[in-house]
């Protein structure tokens, strides 16, 4: 059996390289891009809609936005109706960086995927959402029952 998670590893930290590399002046590390597109695309969404968005656990969530805060790029303020809540919002600074991280992004994608046909590409992307949806599945309320 080929070794899935092997490879998919190899690619995403081989991402993170191309990241950092063509954006070496940004205080921003790889993993928070996720982040970025996810706050710019859905402001002042849930801490734990984002985890479940991204599929972190709740703490990893929390020390990234910790690191987004501080640095300037995110800002998260209680729900007006339930304190319970924390809601994260994206600054300007996080919004001035968004065409850059989207373009190099973009760029990746490009770059990695030069290599197949646009038919292996559609077919590669339909295969990859259906494991990620199958991986969501099987773990479903995994965070839920460790904290429960």
């Amino acid at each position: 059996m080929p070794s899935i998670m092997r490879n998919m590893n190899t690619i995403g930290r081989c991402q993170g390289l191309y990241r950092s590399h063509k954006m070496p002046e940004s205080d921003l590390c790889p993993i928070h891009h996720p982040f970025v597109f996810a706050i710019c695309n859905n402001p002042g969404m849930s801490q734990d809609w984002l985890a479940k968005h991204l599929s972190l656990n709740k703490s990893t969530v929390a020390r990234s936005l910790s690191h987004l805060e501080s640095t300037g790029y995110a800002e998260r303020r209680l729900h007006p109706e339930d304190k319970r809540v924390t809601l994260v919002y994206p600054t300007e600074k996080m919004l001035g960086i968004l065409p850059t991280v989207r373009q190099v992004a973009h760029e990746w994608t490009e770059e990695i995927s030069r290599v197949i046909t646009p038919e292996e590409m559609e077919q590669f992307c339909a295969v990859l959402e259906k494991l990620a949806e199958e991986a969501k599945r099987i773990t479903k309320g995994f965070e839920e029952k460790k904290n429960g």
